[in-house]
Formats: structure tokens, sequence, C-alpha cells
């Protein structure tokens, strides 16, 4: 299927590896601007480098955030209001 979300922004939690990472890695291939979120900033980082390798152009940033955690949340929706 293909899908233009070019314009479009996306955040996926959980996304540094697995399910979400695949997630996050359709996302950008159709356009999506991508915001990768984990816990820790060596994932995240890993992950953001990751899918610019396996998607050309991609437009992606990255947040390291416990959404566990009220702070972790309050990290999360700074992070993406500096962004937009």
């Amino acid at each position: 299927m293909i899908i233009d979300l070019t314009g479009k922004h996306a955040v996926v939690t959980g996304s540094t590896a697995g399910i979400g990472f695949a997630i996050a890695k359709e996302l950008a291939h159709e356009g999506a601007r991508v915001v990768i979120n984990g816990r820790s900033q060596k994932s995240v980082d890993a992950a953001v480098g990751r899918l610019r390798s396996l998607v050309a152009d991609a437009k992606v940033s990255g947040c390291a955030a416990d959404l566990s955690t009220a702070y972790g949340c309050q990290t999360l929706f700074a992070a993406l209001s500096a962004r937009v």
C-alpha cells in the first residue's frame, strides 16, 4: 500500500526496536516526519541512525523519555513542542 504522508508528523513510542521500529520505518518511507521514542538516549540514537540508513531522505529525530512516568511524558511533550 502506498500512502503519501508528506508533511505529516508521527510520534512512535517504544520505537527503538521490534514492531515500533518497523512502524516508524514505514511511516518515514511514506514521507512522514517521525519522532522515535525509547527509554535510553543510546537506544534512541541507534534507532535514528538505523532508520536514516534504511530510508533515503528520512525526516527523523528522537527523544529519550520513559513514558511510564509523568516526568517522561513531560519530557516528550516539551521536546515535541520545541519542534513544531
